[in-house]
């Protein structure tokens, strides 16, 4: 199994390494390919927003399209 081993990965972060509610430890998605931990080119971006949110990254709700009234 390919691995993402890029030290600015929040699921590279020593404090997340062995946290349990981490989304790369949990068993069911800790060798899922589609995962970007699992992707040598995945990267923060790529998470959802659940797996985003195990890691303290918020995600904004809304685009700049919406505050963007396009005056």
């Amino acid at each position: 199994m390919y691995r993402n081993n890029d030290p600015f990965q929040p699921w590279n972060d020593p404090c997340y390494s062995n946290d349990p509610l981490a989304a790369h430890n949990d068993p069911i998605y800790r060798d899922d390919p589609t995962k970007p931990w699992n992707n040598p080119a995945g990267s923060r971006s790529d998470l959802n927003d659940h797996d985003a949110s195990t890691y303290g990254i918020r995600r904004s709700r809304y685009s700049e399209e919406d505050y963007f009234d396009g005056r």
